[in-house]
């Protein structure tokens, strides 16, 4: 679980979300601000009909936001939650007081077992954008 495979998910999460903006979310924000505009012409309305107008303008890229997310949110939960296991894993494999040569070993464990997490969870990140995607697609 070296430096390089942390950058190297955080490198693939921010080119989900870039993906995602391009693809979906700069033209809910381009409808949100023209819709937000048509509200703000609008002469006969009181400020609070306005007001209202432009925050009804505001709730499908929230919800998008929002989709995106949770979605996100949920895949890495799943990430800490892998290492924690394996952080446990050896622990309870552990001696109670285990000797230099030892804790090496379990540390390398560790290492290990934390690298497959980062693996499944970057062989998963195509999945993730598909389902996001699809969940964009069909809601807006």
């Amino acid at each position: 679980m070296g430096e390089e495979q942390k950058r190297r998910l955080e490198n693939e999460f921010h080119r989900l979300l870039d993906d995602l903006d391009k693809s979906h979310l700069r033209k809910l924000q381009y409808d949100m601000h023209m819709c937000a505009a048509k509200c703000c012409q609008a002469k006969d309305g009181t400020m609070e009909q306005v007001h209202q107008c432009v925050k009804n303008c505001n709730l499908p890229i929230d919800n998008a936001q929002n989709v995106v997310q949770n979605e996100i949110s949920s895949i890495q939960t799943r990430l800490e939650r892998c290492v924690m296991q394996c952080n446990d894993d050896v622990r309870d494999e552990m001696p109670p007081n285990p000797n230099p040569a030892e804790m090496t070993k379990y540390n390398q464990k560790f290492e290990s077992c934390a690298s497959k997490c980062f693996e499944h969870v970057l062989n998963m990140l195509p999945k993730l954008a598909n389902k996001i995607t699809q969940k964009l697609e069909d809601a807006y």
